[in-house]
């Protein structure tokens, strides 16, 4: 998946408007402050443990979403990831 596809897509799952993503206004991997306060809200929801994967690239993360691991250089992409993973997996 391209960032703009992630985008798009947790757009769609957290009920904002998909114009949004398209126009650069709701990017959770290239905003911080949207991304960490994306993260309080899904560690509460969904219980996911995010980590420091320990590989052969120092910078790369894991985030456990109880049924599979997603593994990113970014922290932001990988929590992204889990999300939509999670929304597949469980309809929530």
């Amino acid at each position: 998946m391209t960032d703009l596809e992630i985008c798009r897509r947790i757009a769609e799952i957290e009920g904002i408007h998909v114009s949004n993503a398209n126009a650069g206004m709701y990017d959770p991997i290239e905003d911080k402050a949207l991304c960490f306060d994306l993260m309080e809200q899904w560690i509460k929801e969904f219980d996911i443990d995010v980590h420091r994967a320990y590989t052969a690239h120092p910078c790369t993360y894991a985030v456990d979403t109880g049924f599979s691991v997603i593994f990113n250089d970014s922290v932001s992409k990988a929590l992204c990831l889990a999300r939509i993973a999670i929304y597949e997996r469980w309809g929530k």
